[in-house]
């Protein structure tokens, strides 16, 4: 993940802790700081990215669409939040709605492995839809 500017020390430190949670695969502790901080700061846009991630592991599908619309509030760059809102609706079968998140994602970001490969995952989705 990429950090963007937090506007204090104390931020970007529990941010990237927050992150580093993600990278350490312990989810729990990913969670605990994504909340802290958003208790804190509620239009922190990378903490309701966490708790984005975080809700989509714990398949609360709904609860992770309104964090990563956050995040893209608080920072409309964020391509990561862009991503995210792909993956939700490709969880929900919504290929077409999968498909114009990520072709979104890769627009900002065309070197990105993960996006190009989510990309494909949902060309080959929406592929068999057609054959079915």
């Amino acid at each position: 993940m990429r950090l963007p500017y937090a506007h204090n020390n104390a931020v970007a430190t529990q941010l990237k802790r927050g992150e580093a949670g993600f990278d350490e695969n312990d989810l729990q502790a990913a969670r605990v700081l994504a909340e802290s901080l958003l208790l804190r700061e509620p239009g922190q846009g990378r903490a309701h990215l966490i708790a984005g991630i975080r809700t989509q592991c714990d398949g609360r599908l709904v609860d992770a669409e309104h964090h990563f619309r956050r995040a893209l509030l608080a920072t409309p760059e964020d391509v990561d939040a862009i991503y995210g809102l792909a993956l939700v609706p490709f969880e929900q079968r919504n290929v077409s709605a999968a498909l114009s998140f990520i072709e979104h994602a890769v627009a900002h970001d065309s070197n990105n492995a993960r996006y190009q490969f989510r990309k494909g995952i949902v060309l080959g989705a929406r592929a068999r839809r057609r054959v079915a």
